[in-house]
């Protein structure tokens, strides 16, 4: 059986150069993804794109003027700890990416290998949906054991095997 493709409605693009933005954007949509894909350049606008709920991948070029990578990253954790971002850059050196990895970042992309970032995408909400059934699976095990132990507990007579 074939896996099943993701939906993905919403894409939270942080990027400076609006012709690198449409090109993220058009490849997106010729693969199916990204039908509301936004653009923001500023902690301002990212601030208020933060209100809106429903984002599900973050898409984050790591140079933007006036935009420290470090900062942004924080705030996109803090605003949306489940959310994946993928660093999509131009240039970016070996070491920098792992300590970026590290720190949280999902996924890197470089912007002339386009092609590998709907497959990043795809295995970063896999993970993210693999974790949340983890910790589904926990909390209802962790209620089943709390809930035996309160029946053993409310017996007032031994319980022999």
């Amino acid at each position: 059986m074939a896996a099943e493709r993701a939906t993905i409605d919403r894409v939270l693009v942080v990027e400076d150069h609006e012709a690198d933005f449409r090109l993220l954007q058009r490849h997106l949509q010729r693969q199916g993804l990204g039908v509301d894909c936004r653009r923001v350049a500023s902690l301002e606008a990212l601030d208020a794109a933060l209100l809106d709920a429903g984002w599900q991948v973050v898409l984050a070029d790591h140079q933007v003027p006036g935009l420290e990578f470090g900062v942004l990253l924080q705030r996109l954790q803090q605003a949306l700890p489940e959310v994946p971002v993928i660093l999509v850059s131009g240039t970016i050196g070996e070491e920098l990416a792992v300590d970026l990895l590290r720190q949280g970042v999902s996924d890197f992309v470089l912007k002339d290998r386009i092609a590998r970032l709907v497959p990043a995408i795809e295995r970063c909400l896999d993970d993210v949906h693999r974790r949340q059934q983890a910790d589904a699976s926990l909390r209802a095990l962790a209620e089943s054991e709390a809930f035996s132990r309160a029946i053993l507990d409310a017996l007032d007579d031994g319980l022999f095997i």
